[in-house]
């Protein structure tokens, strides 16, 4: 089916969306799905598509993050490192899902580690540079990212002060 209008589109299980003639990379579409189509297509353009083997750290605690992901296929637990090597799962991201914003909207390092899940991952990584740029171009799709990035620090505040009673 072809179709512009969006209350069709929400029925369906899978969508390609197509601007100037060119296919939009369905993560990029199912992660940011507020961005101007032109957006979209730029940033299809401009990631990078990574691999990563089940465990394997993506981000370490504390490292200057240089790169928004989106995750194309797999899931990535997101954990905080205890004293004593005792660790905790955060949150876990799915397909269609992100990470990598928090440090990049706000300037830091990393605030915990992200790793594969128990299988293999792939991920789409864009530069910096090109993330911060689109993200003043389409407050929308910013002001949508920064409501997510206050949820996962409240989520992360919480799980570190009941990990800290246990």
């Amino acid at each position: 089916m072809v179709t512009h209008d969006p209350s069709l589109t929400s029925r369906t299980h899978r969508n390609i969306i197509i601007s100037d003639g060119e296919l939009i990379d369905e993560t990029v579409s199912k992660a940011l799905p507020q961005l101007r189509h032109r957006h979209m297509l730029e940033f299809s353009r401009l990631v990078e598509r990574r691999s990563y083997l089940p465990n394997e750290t993506i981000i370490s605690r504390d490292q200057q993050v240089d790169y928004f992901f989106m995750i194309r296929k797999g899931e990535v637990e997101v954990v905080l490192q205890r004293k004593q090597d005792k660790e905790i799962i955060l949150s876990r991201l799915g397909a269609g899902e992100f990470f990598g914003e928090i440090e990049l909207m706000h300037g830091g390092k990393s605030i915990a580690n992200v790793r594969a899940g128990f299988a293999p991952v792939e991920v789409l990584a864009l530069p910096r540079a090109d993330y911060l740029r689109v993200m003043k171009e389409s407050p929308i799709t910013a002001k949508a990212v920064g409501q997510i990035v206050q949820a996962r620090l409240e989520a992360h505040r919480i799980a570190d002060l009941r990990s800290k009673r246990h």
